[in-house]
């Protein structure tokens, strides 16, 4: 699937590049897993969130080291976009960011490889590149949300089965983003944990 990052690795020599557009778009609100009201975040914050944009332009490449180590790469550009409601001012206002993003660089590993199945295990760093120090046009710190980067250096660990029959196919993928230590702004960013699954017919 486009969407799977690492979900195959390549022959000693191949090479791969690609480009992927992502879209994000968010306009509700939460407290933990309870949707909550604009009115309720307005009685106690002086700024409301309304909702946030993003689009990130992910360039990756994938090359063959040998037939069991494909080295990969990744880096991307973000461009964000949050409104939000001042009850001080009884305005809305737009916070805005665009840069690069973090830079990825890791391996995949073969771990079984046969006609009918493959296991793959991948690992990656995560470098610090993407901004923590965008701001608005006052000169106020954008909140962590708004920046380009996680100011850490990040480690990620996932692991890939894909199973392929006669007419059709199937597999799944989990992986998860460890964050090492803190950034120069004294925070870290939460870590993330995924699961995917998919399957497919000729």
């Amino acid at each position: 699937p486009i969407g799977i990052m690492a979900d195959h690795s390549h022959n000693k020599n191949e090479a791969m590049v690609s480009h992927r557009l992502m879209i994000m778009q968010m306009n509700r609100l939460f407290n933990g897993a309870t949707e909550i009201s604009d009115s309720s975040v307005e009685a106690d914050y002086t700024v409301t969130p309304k909702d946030m944009e993003m689009y990130m332009h992910m360039l990756g490449a994938m090359w063959g080291y040998s037939n069991n180590i494909t080295l990969t790469a990744m880096l991307n550009y973000k461009s964000n976009k949050m409104s939000m409601y001042n009850k001080m001012t009884s305005t809305a206002t737009n916070m805005n960011s665009d840069g690069l993003g973090d830079l990825k660089v890791g391996a995949i590993f073969k771990v079984n490889d046969t006609d009918s199945e493959q296991l793959l295990v991948n690992s990656a760093i995560s470098l610090p590149v993407g901004s923590i120090e965008e701001k608005n046009d006052a000169g106020n710190h954008l909140p962590y949300g708004m920046q380009l980067g996680s100011g850490t250096y990040d480690l990620i660990l996932g692991s890939t089965y894909n199973s392929h029959k006669s007419n059709y196919s199937y597999g799944a993928q989990i992986n998860g983003i460890f964050r090492l230590g803190k950034n120069s702004n004294d925070y870290t960013l939460g870590n993330q944990y995924t699961l995917n699954g998919w399957a497919q017919k000729l």
